[in-house]
């Protein structure tokens, strides 16, 4: 890439290791010529090789294209001196369709693409990222009101085999707070149900 930021740098390697491993089909970053004023403004250049054929395309980098912005990106792609590549992080198979139907090569992160240069048609869909895996919420007994209840049994370690009205009285909080506290420090292991001997 001539210019940019080192996330597209990244995004750009990562969109041309997996379109090799998806198609088979070796594309290769190319040096820009400075002197060419019709590239100033392109991320980069790339050149696609398969059998009897050898293509150069302009890239656009967009790290998010949907469909609200699929428009304005399709108006840039005409402004590029080569034929236009849209390199991005995820097309779903909506955005792919619509993309295709505009004739707009593109390929992501993930594998999928679109490229039509006769004799060479290549189009992959479907691949889709792995489930985000989001962080687990700070259980409820470490939220304010929980955390009232949680010093009261500090303080009083007593208090855990109290029913929950006296430890929710003990706590200055309600009931049902008592009960979400307790079940979130047994799953946790920091309070033990030890049956006839009550909680620990």
């Amino acid at each position: 890439m001539r210019v940019g930021q080192k996330a597209e740098r990244e995004l750009l390697a990562r969109a041309i290791k997996a379109f090799e491993e998806a198609t088979g089909t070796r594309l290769q970053e190319e040096r820009i010529d400075l002197a060419d004023a019709r590239w100033k403004n392109v991320d980069a250049k790339v050149l696609l090789e398969a059998t009897n054929l050898e293509q150069c395309f302009a890239v656009e980098v967009k790290r998010w294209v949907n469909q609200a912005t699929v428009g304005a990106v399709a108006y840039q792609m005409l402004q590029l001196p080569e034929r236009g590549l849209l390199v991005t992080e995820y097309v779903n198979m909506n955005l792919a369709e619509r993309l295709k139907a505009m004739n707009i090569h593109f390929l992501d992160t993930l594998g999928n693409t679109y490229v039509n240069v006769p004799p060479l048609f290549i189009y992959v869909t479907g691949r889709k990222p792995p489930m985000r895996k989001f962080a687990d919420r700070p259980t409820r007994a470490f939220q304010p009101t929980g955390l009232k209840a949680l010093f009261a049994l500090l303080c009083k370690p007593d208090l855990a085999n109290e029913p929950y009205r006296t430890i929710a009285e003990a706590a200055d909080v309600a009931r049902g707070t008592v009960g979400w506290v307790l079940a979130d420090l047994k799953r946790h292991g920091n309070l033990l149900d030890v049956g006839k001997q009550g909680r620990r």
